[in-house]
């Protein structure tokens, strides 16, 4: 296998097709649900989203089945896994030209993947604010509020709520590409893909301003924040309904 970019190269084992193929199920399996009131990214998207999880460089693609087709119907299999095939091996002069499909576009998008640190702070929790009918939400680690916007909300099988914003990050990465990488936040960033209870959005707005005692506007955090709204708009997990309303429930 070769590696251009960082002129490095190894050899790896040959192993059978079949081989191979039960290591991609094998991949694809860790993400699917043990229980049905679960959501999982394979009955969600389906299954590149899983291929989209499995892959070493954290790529934002919905191609790669396309390529995984090309791979698996060698007429003389390589008998390298498909990513190792994909990026360094006999298969990384294919090129789709199907729209948003072709190498250079691929290498591009990355799939951001938090960090232990940048998923324990994300941790919040609702609170029904005394003397009042609001939500509010707060993180668990700082105690402060979370503020006015639109943020992505999982809640994880381990009743963990966690809140991020979704942006597309322009960034400078010149150890990959001489180009601009684009780095996607969603849901997955903080999941791995793995199944969750609920994944959608959820609305926040200032309600009001704290004042002192002479009456001026205090400072961050002390500003009453509420919930708006919240929605099961998630494009991996494509939730439903019921854990909609099992998220209310709870």
């Amino acid at each position: 296998l070769l590696d251009e970019k960082n002129n490095r190269s190894w050899s790896v084992p040959r192993r059978s097709r079949e081989q191979c193929l039960i290591d991609i199920d094998a991949g694809v399996a860790r993400y699917a649900r043990t229980n049905e009131s679960h959501l999982d990214i394979l009955n969600g998207l389906g299954f590149h989203a899983a291929l989209e999880m499995e892959d070493p460089r954290s790529r934002y693609c919905l191609c790669f089945e396309e390529y995984l087709d090309i791979w698996m119907n060698e007429t003389i299999f390589s008998g390298e896994s498909f990513f190792d095939w994909f990026d360094y091996g006999s298969g990384k002069k294919q090129n789709s030209t199907e729209v948003d499909c072709d190498r250079v576009t691929i290498d591009q998008f990355i799939y951001y993947r938090a960090n232990p640190q940048e998923i324990a702070d994300a941790e919040v929790e609702f609170k029904l604010r005394k003397g009042s009918d609001t939500i509010a939400a707060y993180y668990v680690g700082s105690g402060f509020q979370v503020q006015e916007g639109n943020w992505l909300l999982v809640w994880t099988l381990d009743h963990r709520f966690l809140l991020h914003s979704e942006e597309i990050h322009d960034m400078a990465d010149t150890s990959m590409l001489s180009d601009e990488l684009y780095y996607k936040i969603g849901h997955c960033s903080f999941t791995g893909g793995l199944p969750v209870l609920f994944a959608g959005e959820i609305g926040i707005s200032l309600v009001a301003n704290r004042t002192n005692s002479s009456g001026e506007i205090s400072a961050m955090p002390s500003d009453i924040y509420k919930v708006n709204w919240i929605t099961h708009n998630s494009g991996h997990y494509r939730t439903g309904f019921h854990q909609a309303r099992d998220l209310c429930h709870w």
